[in-house]
């Protein structure tokens, strides 16, 4: 179910989900929450299945206002380690159960076939990875039979000097796959920062309708949502001068975009 052929529909401002919101999350607050599926789930004891979304839980989740989107942090697409069968069994459930109209993973990986790193590293950005990374996409979009968006991630790692920029490795993942983009602000700010690179002008496509304007300015970063048109400031006193435009590009991939972080 390719990105490009699939009409989604425009669920408007989102907030990413925690038990700590629930005082606060009456009708109106948010049109849509970010659900992060497996931090709900429990191993089973003597079970069928290894992993299990407690029904209290998902009750819960239901009663809250808002539709639900589902934002997997388990399965990764930027490795070689895949998700086993019944984990990729129960986020299928999940995203059905919610009747997510898409969901979303990270362009990350967790995993080596020794180890376990801990938290997502970036994948190697090179031109021989991209169709790698876009086939772990396609068999994960094929396994939960809804469109796919990919999370562009945070890179720690000084880039080697056969490494493509961030943003032009994530427009080239996205295109090889045909796959959406949900655009983590923090991580593309802290990336702009850390590393200079303007990821949003990379990602720059002449086919897309909505509109992501970036300006520079000399303060933190903001973000203004409405009705599918994105608008932030981000602090860049390096690359930037006050109040020059950094990128000002139509951006339909990015349907709904969540703040993660500390604004």
């Amino acid at each position: 179910m390719a990105w490009a052929d699939v009409d989604l529909p425009c669920l408007g401002v989102g907030v990413t989900y925690s038990g700590l919101l629930d005082p606060i999350l009456d009708p109106g607050v948010a049109d849509v929450l970010e659900i992060e599926p497996q931090a709900f789930w429990i191993r089973s004891i003597g079970g069928d299945t290894p992993y299990q979304f407690p029904e209290a839980a998902i009750a819960h989740i239901d009663e809250l206002p808002g539709r639900k989107l589902i934002h997997s942090v388990g399965a990764p697409v930027g490795g070689s380690v895949r998700p086993d069968d019944a984990h990729l069994a129960l986020l299928k459930q999940t995203v059905d159960r919610f009747e997510s109209p898409w969901a979303s993973d990270h362009l990350s990986f967790n995993a080596t076939p020794e180890f376990s790193t801990g938290f997502f590293l970036p994948p190697r950005q090179t031109a021989a990875n991209i169709e790698p990374v876009a086939r772990n996409i396609r068999a994960l979009r094929q396994a939960l039979n809804v469109p796919l968006a990919v999370e562009t991630g945070v890179n720690y790692l000084q880039p080697r000097s056969d490494e493509l920029p961030d943003g032009e490795f994530v427009a080239r993942v996205v295109e090889a796959a045909d796959c959406g983009v949900l655009l983590d602000i923090h991580n593309i700010f802290a990336n702009a920062l850390n590393q200079g690179q303007r990821t949003l002008t990379s990602l720059r496509r002449k086919d897309l309708h909505q509109e992501l304007v970036v300006p520079a300015c000399d303060s933190a970063l903001s973000l203004d949502a409405v009705l599918g048109r994105v608008t932030f400031q981000q602090a860049d006193r390096e690359a930037a001068e006050p109040g020059e435009v950094v990128c000002d590009a139509p951006f339909p991939r990015a349907t709904v975009v969540f703040v993660e972080g500390h604004i």
